[in-house]
C-alpha cells in the first residue's frame, strides 16, 4: 500500500482533538518523523512554502 500524506486545516473542539488522537494512536503506525518549517502567506489566495 502506498503512503498518503493528508493535511486538513479545520477548527475542532478540544474533545474532537483528543478523539482523533486516540483513533490514530490505535489505528495507525508512525512511518517517520520530519521537521518541517512552513510559512503561510495570504493575499488573493493562500500560499504555503
Amino acid at each position: 500500500m502506498n503512503n498518503i500524506e493528508v493535511e486538513i486545516r479545520s477548527f475542532i473542539s478540544k474533545e474532537k482533538y483528543f478523539e482523533l488522537i486516540d483513533y490514530f494512536t490505535k489505528n495507525s503506525k508512525l512511518v517517520k518523523i520530519e521537521k518541517d518549517e512552513t510559512e503561510y502567506y495570504a493575499d488573493q489566495g493562500a500560499v504555503r512554502l
